[in-house]
């Protein structure tokens, strides 16, 4: 499951390798940028996938039964910066600890969806450490309890 799959980017790097087999659900808060990952995908080919928005009556039947859930939350895009150079001068304290804290809301309704022996893969495309190894220690305390020993760190330089 993408859990925060906006137009399905990550979801069609995954699928093809499925083979059409198995099951692609991608989720997000966003209706309209959901929907646009149905014409991607029909133009790759990719036909397991269902789409679920917010209120899709297929949500709670999903509950604990995911091999794996993607989270790519959404964050400060610190990791963006060159794109969008003006965002330094928008940067506020403030606002990335609302970022953290909808981050850890996002992550512990995604953890609800997978199974007892999946996996749970969190990212953002920041740069900041609150939004990565501090706070991934605290998110794997609340994945099923374990302690953070069993978390990879990958960064666009050292790749497993």
């Amino acid at each position: 499951m993408d859990f925060c799959a906006g137009s399905g980017g990550k979801a069609l790097a995954f699928a093809p390798p499925m083979l059409n087999r198995g099951q692609v659900f991608l989720h997000d808060t966003r209706d309209t940028k959901l929907f646009e990952s149905r014409q991607r995908f029909r133009k790759a080919g990719i036909k397991n996938y269902t789409i679920l928005p917010p209120s899709h009556p297929l949500l709670p039947k999903l509950r604990g039964k995911m091999d794996w859930v993607l989270v790519d939350a959404p964050c400060s895009q610190t990791g963006a910066l060159r794109r969008n150079p003006d965002m330094k001068w928008t940067y506020t304290d403030d606002r990335l600890w609302q970022w953290v804290a909808q981050q850890r809301e996002i992550f512990e309704v995604a953890l609800k969806y997978v199974k007892d022996d999946g996996k749970i893969v969190y990212a953002t495309c920041s740069t900041l450490e609150e939004e990565n190894a501090i706070h991934l220690c605290s998110l794997c305390r609340l994945a099923k309890g374990t302690t953070g020993s069993s978390a990879q760190r990958w960064s666009a330089v050292e790749s497993p």
